[in-house]
């Protein structure tokens, strides 16, 4: 039974009602070669040698030599590093605490949740009829930061036991209790009181990364063991000589996914199109010196996948067919229990798959940042041997025109961002030259803003630069499009508020500062090594600075723009159809 939609409209009739319930799904292989995209555009190697030399010791899972194709240099794109890679793992010493560090961000990935060290900080309590714990508001206030107070569904699916009505109350209780504060003029929530993420220097990162390459080493080796003992004799990892001797040899193989996939054209995949971009970080040339190989389990959960995947649009094609029949019976007599185009095409859009991969592999060059080259009316062959030369000719294409070429269509909305860019930059040389314009009128209220600033000396604070808040306010006062009158109250009013907003950036920073250090000295102290003394120097406590009761956001925070919108149901503004 043949399953393959064509233009024509090739029907098969589906198997009837007391078969199918007698009988199950047999696994047979299925030969299904995808064929690749013919398209006239070449995407670039990273390898620039005339012949690929191999360093370092072989796979285990290479019995056969590579053969790879001989390539000739190109004069443009990533050349491979001379001697050591710079992205190549390298063996360190092993590190425990690093390890248990790497599975308590494991867990809180895991759990959606990251530990507060203060964990009696948020007790439990009652709210009405509603009990929350302190497990519970801990995992609220993290699934708030991360996806706001607005999305109800998606933080009770984070806290998983509370309802959204609930969830729903406990931040209307939230919200009350922070207007009433505003009413009695007391402190609330400022930019040093929400802490920010550490930075860490780069000698740490450095660091950090050498115990990650022997973690990750360990992890491989172990891993690599265990795919020997599974599959014994049978190659564990297929590189492209021994898919290439697989592919000579099919009939011989036992494996499903053997005859199910092609594998050189999986790894060729790797070699140019996944693991080849345009930066060093993400090109297998500067990782390791041997080439993109493929796991045989990784294959096995492939054809799995596939299997599984296959079976259900057999199964939703049927059901939309069977639905079809009996939707027609009563009036079509010659109706026939076929299975259609449209039926399969039906349940691909059930279950939520893409009728083909042309959108998928249009968009590889600008997801995986390739250089994609116009290689025009060359051969392919001639390309590869290198007979037009060293430089062949080609030009990188940009992004756009790739996409362009693979058959993807122009998204309106990335048309309509440049046109706002190109629209800004008009926007932007015709206010340069109203301003020069009119630039005379302004001159008055310029000079009177100087002269004034003679009197307000005393009231900008010695840490604040006065050259700086002087430029502030006069953008704010003369280059912005509020009509703000320069008299004298306001401009004081303006640099008074220039010099709060400081304060508290000021205040967030050192806040900031002190919280990096602190967390950096744990790591260094986990990987059991001396800090630099610039760090180890550095003040771990911050002086609690005076706290300015008027802040801009603290004016943002009053005006919630929830309270100006009046709730409409959805079916009041659904279009009816």
């Amino acid at each position: 039974m043949s399953l393959w939609p064509d233009d024509s409209e090739d029907e098969y009739h589906p198997p009837s009602a007391s078969e199918s319930e007698g009988s199950e799904l047999q696994e047979s292989p299925v030969i299904l070669k995808t064929p690749t995209p013919a398209v006239n555009y070449a995407v670039k190697d990273g390898d620039s040698s005339s012949e690929e030399e191999e360093k370092g010791e072989p796979s285990q899972a290479e019995d056969v030599p590579m053969r790879g194709r001989k390539r000739r240099r190109r004069s443009a794109g990533l050349d491979p590093p001379e001697g050591r890679l710079p992205y190549k793992r390298i063996p360190g010493v092993f590190n425990m605490e690093y390890l248990g560090l790497l599975n308590e961000d494991i867990d809180d990935a895991k759990e959606q949740i990251i530990a507060d060290p203060n964990p009696n900080k948020l007790p439990g309590s009652q709210i009405g009829m509603v009990v929350w714990s302190a497990t519970e508001k801990q995992l609220f206030f993290n699934a708030v930061g991360r996806l706001g107070k607005d999305d109800l569904p998606g933080l009770a699916s984070r806290i998983q036991t509370k309802s959204v009505v609930e969830i729903a109350q406990y931040i209307q209780l939230l919200e009350k209790e922070v207007g009433e504060r505003i009413a009695r003029n007391r402190d609330i929530v400022i930019k040093a009181d929400i802490p920010a993420a550490a930075e860490v220097s780069l000698q740490c990162c450095l660091a950090l990364d050498a115990v990650a390459d022997e973690l990750s080493l360990r992890q491989q080796r172990f891993e690599e063991k265990q795919e020997q003992q599974k599959w014994d004799e049978f190659p564990w990892a297929i590189t492209q000589s021994i898919a290439s001797e697989m592919e000579r040899n099919l009939e011989a193989q036992d494996e499903p996914f053997v005859k199910l996939f092609h594998l050189p054209t999986w790894l060729t995949l790797s070699d140019r199109v996944f693991m080849n971009a345009s930066f060093p970080e993400n090109n297998w040339h500067f990782v390791d010196e041997e080439p993109p190989s493929i796991r045989s389990t990784a294959l096995q959960d492939f054809h799995n996948l596939t299997v599984s995947l296959t079976r259900r649009i057999v199964s939703a094609a049927l059901f939309f067919a069977e639905a079809r029949v009996r939707s027609k019976a009563p009036t079509e007599r010659r109706i026939k229990d076929l299975v259609k185009r449209r039926d399969i095409f039906a349940a691909v859009e059930s279950l939520g798959l893409s009728r083909d991969s042309s959108q998928f592999w249009a968009r590889c060059p600008r997801r995986l940042k390739l250089d994609v080259y116009d290689d025009g009316d060359i051969d392919d062959s001639d390309v590869e041997s290198g007979a037009e030369g060293d430089d062949n000719g080609m030009s990188v294409l940009s992004f756009t025109d790739a996409e362009r070429a693979l058959g993807l269509s122009e998204d309106p909305r990335l048309e309509s961002s440049a046109e706002s860019e190109s629209g800004d930059e008009a926007d932007g040389s015709n206010s340069e030259e109203a301003e020069s314009e009119g630039s005379e009128p302004v001159d008055k209220a310029h000079e009177e803003f100087l002269t004034e600033e003679a009197a307000m000396d005393d009231v900008i604070q010695k840490e604040i630069d006065d050259a700086e808040v002087q430029m502030e306010a006069r953008e704010l006062l003369f280059q912005t499009a509020l009509d703000i009158p320069p008299s004298r109250r306001t401009i004081n009013a303006v640099k008074r508020r220039i010099i709060v907003e400081r304060n508290h950036e000021a205040y967030a920073d050192s806040c900031d500062e002190v919280a990096s250090t602190n967390e950096e000295l744990k790591l260094w102290e986990i990987l059991r090594l001396e800090p630099p003394e610039v760090l180890a120097s550095r003040d771990r406590v911050v002086e609690q600075a005076k706290r300015d009761a008027v802040s801009t956001d603290d004016y943002l925070k009053r005006q919630d723009w929830r309270k100006s919108i009046k709730y409409v149901s959805e079916w009041e503004v659904t279009p009816r159809m």
